[in-house]
């Protein structure tokens, strides 16, 4: 690693310190144009992601830090030099990152016929930034001929915060096909692979989510005709989360998201009559499920370390889907547009955040970041929010609430 790379990380490792020490409790939403958020520190302060577009620069990324408004583009490769390209996926308070990034010596040679000439192309390969380093973990002593496009490889979901374990899958085919943990090793200065277990006759699997001390992952199987919700105390043993429905309901469930501290997991099921949601208490091995009306669909977003969530609802009526809030002390569901007003008052001009799409959100709850579609063009926003100036109240006896601005919707 060059004298000067080195140098941007620690000068970067230090903005974060200064970043968070510089914070105020005022409410605050920027926008980030041209770019894909992908992630955010579990402090709130720095946000990565990459370019909104692929072309015409491959695998380029940013870190924005909350000071200074400003991204600094960090990464930006080509197929010709994929060493300088990476997509950033994870970022932790210390500074280690982690993402993906083509791989020059993972080539599939692809042989030619009397319609199509020859050919070859790189994978992808999950990849750690770390201690001004750049690891590749690979495919492993996986067969790389399985791989039949550009897209298939290994992929990050998750990383610890010191950057030492690392959850995702390696996709094969244009799906996920089997959940993967790496493991720094100080000996050899590389990245061992283990694979999840998994429960009998699973066929393809996929993790979603690390916690920060790397101890819990969450993520999905497919076994026994459908996809069911997995959440592993360690790479051995896992519980299976299925809300009480089972595979002839037509489940299609996922253990969407884990929070910074472990202790809660976002479950998402879909079935053939509906939808369900739930906050499942690691540490006491309780499901809260989530009470929604008219629900046609979910899907998780984030959660965090007091259990409360960003998810997106389709419902059975309008079939659009919108973006929730759910708050875990009041056991209450409110749209985003809401959760603005209630959560950040005072703020300013804020889009239509309805249909927003949080990449992630801080440990405490008070930074939010994502993206959104503005005008046809894409962007990413950061939120700043009042967390504890606001409790939305419990309503006693009703089974279901959501509420918007000038809308309340009950059910019994």
């Amino acid at each position: 690693m060059e004298r000067r790379e080195r140098l941007f990380w620690a000068a970067l490792l230090a903005s974060f310190a200064a970043t968070a020490a510089a914070q105020s409790d005022k409410p605050e939403f920027q926008t980030i144009p041209n770019v894909n958020v992908t992630c955010m520190t579990p402090n709130g302060t720095i946000v990565g992601g990459t370019r909104s577009t692929w072309a015409p620069d491959m695998y380029s990324s940013f870190l924005w830090n909350a000071a200074t408004k400003t991204p600094k583009w960090v990464t930006s490769g080509t197929d010709e030099d994929t060493d300088k390209g990476g997509a950033y996926v994870k970022v932790t308070n210390e500074g280690v990152v982690g993402g993906i990034m083509k791989d020059k010596d993972l080539v599939v040679e692809v042989p030619g016929d009397e319609w199509m000439p020859a050919s070859s192309f790189m994978l992808t390969t999950a990849a750690v930034w770390k201690d001004g380093k750049t690891y590749k973990l690979g495919i492993g002593g996986n067969d790389k001929n399985v791989f039949i496009d550009e897209s298939d490889g290994s992929y990050i979901s998750g990383i610890s915060s010191d950057g030492n374990v690392v959850s995702g899958y390696l996709q094969w085919a244009y799906f996920p096909q089997l959940s993967v943990r790496w493991e720094y090793d100080v000996a050899s200065d590389t990245y061992k692979g283990l694979r999840y277990d998994l429960p009998e006759n699973t066929e393809i699997s996929a993790t979603r989510g690390l916690s920060s001390d790397g101890n819990i992952t969450v993520g999905q199987a497919f076994f026994d005709g459908a996809n069911h919700a997995i959440v592993w105390t360690s790479v051995d043993n896992y519980r299976v989360i299925d809300l009480g429905l089972t595979a002839e309901d037509g489940i299609n469930g996922t253990a969407a998201a884990v929070s910074p501290n472990g202790r809660y997991a976002l479950i998402c099921v879909n079935f053939s009559s509906g939808a369900k949601l739930a906050v499942y208490d690691v540490q006491a091995d309780k499901v809260e499920e989530v009470k929604v009306a008219n629900a046609f669909d979910v899907s998780g977003y984030v959660i965090d370390n007091n259990g409360n969530f960003f998810c997106s609802i389709t419902d059975n009526v309008s079939f659009m889907p919108k973006t929730h809030y759910y708050q875990a002390s009041s056991k209450t569901l409110i749209d985003m547009n809401y959760f603005v007003q209630q959560f950040a008052p005072g703020v300013g001009d804020v889009p239509d955040m309805n249909s927003a799409q949080p990449a992630a959100v801080s440990a405490d709850g008070r930074y939010v970041a994502g993206n959104l579609l503005v005008g046809g063009e894409s962007q990413g926003w950061w939120m700043h929010v009042n967390a504890d100036a606001v409790t939305v109240p419990a309503v006693s006896g009703i089974k279901a609430f959501t509420c918007g601005i000038g809308r309340i919707t009950v059910k019994w």
